[in-house]
């Protein structure tokens, strides 16, 4: 090799290292070598010192913008863990936030359903409404009058060999319920029954059905229901103890139908005891405030 070669060669070589020294210093100090390598930036520092300096200098933050473009050649196992923990952040935070959000205040019901679930709570009935958007609650026509002092119920009645139903709009807390399904089977003399599906019902006579009422808050999987003794019973009387959504709902039976239902009596419920005690409760809240002259009289 000759010599001009060489000095080329030589001085190459020396200017190539003389870059890579460059390279690897510290951009703030520029005179150590660098040890860390800003994620935003990629800007590299030798210090926590330097680093500090940088981010004021630059008002880099110091982060790696995670939702910066990556190329499909650039991606490697870094670049993915990073994105891998980003959304798992991200789920975390939306977890965190429906924890955190405060339930939707519901709205404060009119005067005459507040007297209406406070007098059916006097009665030992447990009565809850749903929101006003439901179909249920559109539909029911249970009113309490403040004069006669009387709850009028909505009463469905479903009949389910005939998969058919019949409503009662307001039936007196004192009617008795054998009288009130009668008038659905029994038409006035010579006429002909609204509804013919219910004839066989009719024929089967009151005495030889089953009338039954779910027991709310029961698992799906394991539905009981409440075998009513209709005879000579006033309605309040049936409903004394449980849980009522929005207004009864009764199945009547047919006995080749009542194996298909898990019955159990009302004397074997502990349902009763429960809202019983509530209504002692309340019983004893109102007697106290009337002592001290809070209740109007």
């Amino acid at each position: 090799m000759s010599a001009p070669n060489a000095e080329k060669q030589s001085a190459g070589a020396n200017l190539e290292e003389g870059s890579e020294k460059s390279a690897s210093l510290c951009v703030v100090c520029n005179e150590k070598l660098s040890k860390y390598c800003c994620p935003r930036c990629d800007q590299k520092t030798c210090s926590l010192d330097c680093v500090k300096q940088h981010k004021e200098t630059t008002g880099c933050s110091g982060k790696r913008d995670r939702t910066a473009f990556v190329g499909r050649g650039d991606l490697d196992e870094r670049s993915l863990m990073s994105d891998y923990k980003f959304l798992e952040q991200v789920k975390l935070a939306e977890d965190v936030a429906k924890r955190a959000k405060p339930p939707a205040p519901r709205a404060e019901l009119p005067h005459f359903l507040q007297s209406l679930v406070h007098q059916a709570r006097r009665r030992g009935v447990q009565l809850h409404l749903l929101s006003p958007g439901m179909e249920r609650r559109r539909s029911n026509t249970t009113r309490y009058d403040n004069k006669a002092q009387i709850v009028s119920w909505r009463i469905e009645w479903n009949f389910v060999g005939a998969s058919c139903s019949a409503a009662n709009a307001r039936v007196s807390e004192q009617s008795k319920l054998r009288d009130i399904l009668a008038a659905h089977l029994t038409p006035p003399h010579g006429a002909a029954l609204k509804t013919p599906e219910l004839q066989k019902y009719a024929d089967c006579g009151i005495d030889n059905l089953t009338v039954v009422m779910r027991k709310e808050r029961t698992p799906a999987n394991a539905v009981l229901y409440y075998k009513i003794h209709i005879t000579e019973r006033m309605l309040g009387e049936v409903l004394q103890g449980k849980v009522i959504i929005e207004y009864p709902v009764l199945l009547v039976l047919l006995p080749e139908e009542v194996g298909g239902y898990t019955l159990i009596e009302e004397k074997e419920d502990v349902q009763k005891e429960d809202i019983a005690e509530e209504q002692e409760e309340l019983d004893g809240q109102e007697d106290e405030g009337a002592g001290r002259g809070d209740l109007a009289a």
